[in-house]
């Protein structure tokens, strides 16, 4: 049965290759004749798929750049600037407090509480120990001394939060410490801005990160609002 089948539509395509060929003669002389404008419209519209899709992609790209760009920017010069107004603000005024209270020594806790304004391991109010000693033991003036320790602890509990509330992105203080602290042991002097800059960068992505998941997850919420209504209707 399937011999008689296949022996009948050879039979009928041998006995019309004729008009096959009537048909298909044409068509092919159609098609050999505008070639070249075949060939350049199908060239010309996959240059501008390949075109518009990279044109599209760059754009993308060159918005995340800027955005992350612009967040490293802004974490990292609030970084800098507060960090700054820490370090000269506690070196200043240690050097006041104990130039007012005519202590012996004055140098050496006006530097270590710059080196504390830069990098916050522990409060700059430990600096005034020596000084409060001198005040108790050695000249017997206690109420001096307590003068001079609360003089210290008030900018630490006040003005240190408004300080780091100026840091954007950055994380807590003691990170901004330990990361200068760690860019000094792996890259030498140039650590102290190195240190911060990528401490900012994994931030900031980490931030970006973040983020994207909270559009992802508003953009599912939105899509799937109605169908909830619907269902409780």
């Amino acid at each position: 049965m399937f011999f008689v089948s296949w022996f009948l539509i050879v039979t009928y395509f041998y006995g019309n290759m004729g008009n096959l060929m009537n048909v298909v003669d044409p068509m092919w002389r159609i098609l050999s004749s505008h070639a070249g404008i075949i060939t350049s419209l199908l060239t010309g519209t996959t240059s501008l798929l390949f075109a518009g899709g990279s044109a599209v992609l760059n754009f993308s790209f060159s918005f995340v750049l800027l955005s992350f760009y612009t967040s490293v920017e802004v974490a990292v010069t609030s970084v800098v600037v507060t960090t700054l107004k820490r370090t000269i603000f506690y070196g200043m005024y240690t050097l006041l407090t104990h130039t007012l209270f005519g202590l012996d020594v004055i140098v050496l806790p006006s530097i270590i509480a710059t080196i504390l304004g830069a990098i916050p391991l522990v409060g700059t109010y430990w600096v005034v120990l020596p000084g409060a000693v001198e005040l108790w033991c050695l000249r017997g003036s206690y109420w001096l001394a307590l003068l001079l320790l609360l003089l210290h602890l008030l900018p630490y509990s006040f003005l240190d939060t408004a300080f780091y509330s100026e840091i954007k992105g950055a994380g807590h203080p003691y990170l901004t410490g330990l990361s200068i602290a760690g860019g000094l042991y792996c890259f030498g002097t140039e650590g102290v801005f190195i240190g911060p800059v990528v401490l900012c960068c994994m931030l900031v992505g980490v931030n970006l990160f973040r983020l994207l998941l909270t559009e992802e997850t508003g953009i599912m919420r939105m899509h799937n609002y109605p169908s909830s209504n619907f269902s409780l209707i």
